[in-house]
């Protein structure tokens, strides 16, 4: 079998010779409801209380990106205790690697989507504020970097050796700017969905009509 250099694989992704490792938090058991969100919201306003008309748009997004958000986690999950379990020192599996990153990738976007819904409901007691430092606000950090690393001259600059916007570590995700533990990625979605759990309901806390 082939064995390339650690150089060689970190030109690939950076630090992909050193992702060996890996503790992921199973929280979709904590959520029972999270596959059921959007259905739920539906069923609840059939004939129950409804959000104001100006207001639903939001809700309805928001509960959409965390559903999201709580499948691409466990897609992420799976991807990523797959390709550590076959990895074969100096010849990882590139296509099971990237799986894993694009899934990660997927959590953040969501992530940050449903954030941006939830700021709109919640002004002006936003989930986070501009360089507070907080894991929401490295999150979102990260969700911009992902989001415009293709355009040129807009908030990313690329180094000679990049080659993609985020990349896996030990310890969790990570970009040049912002990374994230496995564990601060699982306490971002219990976040969201204590807020889904209340929000699929319109008669119940902030979902009020």
């Amino acid at each position: 079998m082939v064995q390339f250099s650690d150089e060689s694989l970190n030109g690939v992704a950076p630090g992909l010779a050193y992702f060996t490792a890996a503790v992921i938090p199973d929280i979709q058991t904590e959520f029972d409801q999270s596959k059921h969100w959007m259905t739920n919201h539906f069923l609840n306003t059939l004939f129950g209380p409804k959000f104001k008309p100006g207001h639903r748009p939001h809700f309805v997004t928001f509960l959409m990106r965390a559903q999201a958000c709580f499948r691409d986690y466990g897609r992420a999950r799976e991807a990523t205790a797959k390709f550590l379990t076959g990895l074969k020192p100096g010849s990882p599996s590139i296509a099971g690697y990237f799986e894993a990153v694009n899934a990660w990738e997927s959590v953040v976007l969501n992530w940050a989507m449903a954030v941006e819904s939830y700021n709109t409901i919640s002004k002006p007691d936003k989930a986070f504020n501009p360089n507070d430092g907080s894991v929401e606000e490295r999150a979102y950090g990260l969700h911009n970097h992902i989001k415009h690393w293709s355009k040129k001259g807009v908030s990313v600059s690329h180094l000679p050796d990049d080659t993609v916007p985020m990349w896996l570590t030990n310890d969790g995700p990570a970009s040049r700017t912002y990374s994230l533990t496995f564990e601060e990625v699982a306490t971002l979605l219990r976040d969201l969905g204590k807020v889904a759990n209340e929000f699929q309901h319109p008669g119940g806390g902030n979902g009020s009509p």
